[in-house]
């Protein structure tokens, strides 16, 4: 009979991105690599290098304005504005909103100002097409994002009732 071919053995680098908080939410800093350990399938993983420098992103605020949102909408604003302004100075903010369809209300700028005013803009109303409005920010902060580093910020009450062109499978 015929014998299987023997596994192929693949070395990927990969890079992880940690915030580490203490038990009451405030950051710790000062860490080194022996503070940590990285395991795959509980087994030990080498750490090939460590950094301590935060590294600039781009991030994408994705904020639900559907119906049922109206009542909350000064809070996700609020929310909004303090991650906008916790930023560092190479971070780069997108405000996008969504109901049934999903739309750019401030482009990628580090203007902290300017994404914040975006907010002021955003007006609940309308269905909640959740998976098409991530599938779209997804793609949004990979085509327009300038940072190696991307990322995006959902700020919903979780209802999911309007998606027509993405499922669950299609985000994972």
């Amino acid at each position: 009979p015929p014998t299987a071919p023997a596994p192929t053995l693949v070395n990927l680098d990969v890079d992880l991105d940690v915030g580490v908080t203490d038990s009451t939410g405030t950051p710790v800093s000062g860490l080194s690599k022996a503070d940590f350990t990285v395991s795959e399938d509980g087994v030990m993983q080498r750490i090939a290098s460590f950094s301590a420098d935060r590294k600039p992103i781009s991030l994408v605020i994705l904020v639900d304005v559907s119906g049922s949102i109206g009542s909350k909408l000064d809070r996700i604003r609020a929310a909004a504005s303090s991650i906008i302004h916790q930023g560092g100075e190479h971070d780069e903010f997108a405000v996008l909103k969504f109901t049934s369809d999903t739309t750019v209300v401030q482009s990628f700028t580090s203007d902290a100002l300017s994404a914040d005013r975006s907010l002021a803009t955003l007006h609940a109303g309308g269905e909640t097409a959740l998976l098409d409005a991530l599938k779209f920010a997804l793609d949004y902060a990979n085509q327009n994002g300038k940072n190696q580093r991307k990322g995006i910020v959902l700020l919903t009450d979780g209802g999911e009732n309007g998606s027509q062109a993405t499922s669950r499978a299609d985000l994972i």
